[in-house]
């Protein structure tokens, strides 16, 4: 692979940055994928264990409400 500088560019032979260029965007798409999956999945981990401890203090109060308060 022959590289020149024009401009004080990099300039590479066409075929072979062309191949270059589509492997990179593929795997810089991938990698980008890749992280919004894992903070997808930490957000949703996140939100699952404040759902449930949301549950968890509803259902305390709950508990509470039916202690203090008279039936019926």
């Amino acid at each position: 692979m022959i590289v020149a500088t024009f401009g004080g560019q990099l300039v590479w032979p066409t075929e072979e940055f062309a191949g270059m260029a589509v492997l990179l965007r593929s795997v810089v798409l991938l990698l980008f994928t890749l992280a919004m999956v894992v903070l997808m999945n930490q957000r949703s981990a996140r939100l699952l264990g404040e759902q449930q401890r949301l549950a968890q203090e509803m259902r305390a109060g709950a508990e509470m409400q039916e202690l203090l308060l008279p039936a019926g």
